[in-house]
């Protein structure tokens, strides 16, 4: 049985990893589902699905941002009492990361926090 402790940790690493690999793309995402479900295969249990979209406002490769979106996603479709199998997290809606444009309001990922994920997963891969 994943608690919801389980869950957000185990989404977590899946959103350090779909991340990573979206930036090495040179993608940014604007948009991401979170679902979670319970074992279709043991009928004996109570079942449950639920997915949650959130909608960024604007794109991003910033490994922080998609995590807190992703766990206010967990967090809205989590209720306790079932026996979870899995979760996951999907990027939706990809642009090229150079290619995102700001408002007078939201700016792209600057350039010292895109400089310090980088920094992060040069040391995630030594």
């Amino acid at each position: 049985m994943k608690s919801y402790d389980e869950l957000v940790e185990t989404l977590t690493a899946y959103v350090l990893r779909a991340a990573e690999k979206m930036r090495r793309q040179g993608l940014a995402t604007s948009s991401s589902i979170v679902p979670i479900n319970t074992n279709k295969h043991n009928p004996d249990q109570p079942q449950y699905y639920a997915d949650r979209s959130v909608k960024l406002t604007i794109a991003t490769a910033d490994t922080g941002r998609l995590v807190w979106a992703a766990l206010w996603s967990l967090k809205g479709i989590y209720p306790p009492g079932f026996c979870y199998k899995k979760t996951g997290v999907l990027f939706l809606d990809l642009a090229p990361a150079a290619a995102v444009q700001g408002s007078l309001f939201i700016q792209p990922d600057t350039t010292h926090r895109v400089r310090l994920i980088e920094l992060m997963d040069d040391l995630k891969c030594r």
